[in-house]
């Protein structure tokens, strides 16, 4: 067994970047990554379909976790990304040859979309068998945020910690 090369990677932007007029001239103005945060979550909010949200994460998963021609697992991790307009899980196979995406717009949602951010957790068997359990006319919140993404149902919560993306 051979074990895989990983980073740690965390961006954070304080501005989206541009074009425009800035002074000098027209132009590209591109952000940079910046560092510390004062809220945990980057994401926090309930789910107004939480059956349909869970099935589509659980495919997402289904497709993370298989390797469609190679046996050694590698990557096993989707990557959420937060932006004003979406939220955004996507992965590839275990294998590298599938990719799979699934964007919530803020109707899946009763919250605002809040901060441009992303990160990336496995989704071990806690958090499927959740996943599985969730009810159309249930209460749900999802929580995403620079080192972990918790999803509760009830007085049940569980928790996917940060894990470092594979070099590939």
């Amino acid at each position: 067994m051979s074990a895989t090369a990983a980073l740690d990677y965390t961006y954070s932007y304080r501005y989206p970047s541009n074009i425009g007029d800035f002074g000098k001239g027209f132009g590209l103005h591109l952000a940079t990554c910046s560092s510390g945060q004062s809220h945990p979550y980057f994401f926090e909010g309930d789910l107004r379909h939480p059956r349909c949200v869970g099935e589509t994460l659980l495919v997402l998963s289904n497709i993370v976790h298989t390797h469609f021609f190679r046996p050694v697992p590698t990557n096993l991790d989707p990557v959420v990304t937060s932006s004003e307009s979406m939220l955004r899980f996507e992965g590839f196979s275990g294998c590298g040859g599938v990719y799979v995406q699934a964007d919530f717009e803020p109707q899946a949602f009763r919250c605002d979309l809040q901060k441009r951010r992303t990160t990336n957790v496995d989704f071990n068997a806690s958090m499927r068998a959740l996943l599985t359990r969730l009810g159309e006319q249930e209460q749900a919140r999802l929580s995403v945020g620079q080192e972990e993404v918790a999803l509760t149902h009830g007085r049940e919560t569980t928790v996917e910690k940060k894990v470092k993306l594979p070099v590939r």
